[in-house]
């Protein structure tokens, strides 16, 4: 069985995703972990992400990624155990149409998809809940303020609506996390399960 959380940056995926680990008794996989080991192995440069993000900003950037970030939920769909996958926070944002294609098979690929955002009626409170969260996150090593003034805003507007179209076209289950209790949570998954 696999198991997929998806959602923009600072919407719970990893929360989420060890919550379901945890009470499934089941691994989890995050797709991040993949960019130092195996993305380099398909063509993948930190020099050029880093380039990228200089010139053109957070969503150049994403979109630079997001090829590599499908190219290891494919990978990850081909593994025989059954595991949770932590899609990465901009694995939604393909591109060019044979990628489209390719993320919507990956997508139907998965027993169970998981869509997380919070203020989910409220694109504009989810907004302003997702920059907040990631900014905490930060914990004030800056590159975060960084990251939002240079983009970072436009990519995750663009991940609000982008997961707001995938949960209507994918997802089994979506979740409102503008209040992240974990037993709130836990009893919305707990209902798919019964």
């Amino acid at each position: 069985m696999k198991i997929a959380v998806g959602g923009p940056p600072g919407a719970g995926k990893t929360t989420v995703s060890f919550l379901l680990s945890e009470w499934l008794n089941m691994p989890v996989c995050s797709l991040d972990n993949y960019r130092q080991k195996l993305y380099p192995k398909w063509g993948y440069s930190e020099e050029m992400a880093e380039s990228i993000f200089q010139r053109e900003g957070a969503l150049a950037l994403h979109q630079y990624e997001s090829e590599y970030e499908l190219r290891a939920l494919e990978h990850t769909l081909t593994l025989e155990y059954s595991l949770i996958i932590d899609l990465s926070g901009g694995v939604l944002l393909q591109n060019c149409a044979a990628n489209k294609r390719r993320l919507e098979n990956a997508l139907t690929a998965i027993d169970l998809l998981i869509f997380l955002l919070p203020a989910q009626s409220r694109p504009h409170k989810a907004l302003s809940i997702l920059q907040d969260r990631i900014t905490i996150r930060d914990k004030g090593n800056g590159f975060v303020q960084q990251w939002l003034r240079f983009g970072g805003t436009d990519f995750l507007r663009k991940m609000v609506n982008v997961t707001l179209d995938s949960c209507k076209q994918f997802a089994a289950v979506c979740i409102d996390t503008e209040e992240p209790l974990e037993e709130t949570i836990l009893e919305t998954l707990r209902m798919y399960f019964r």
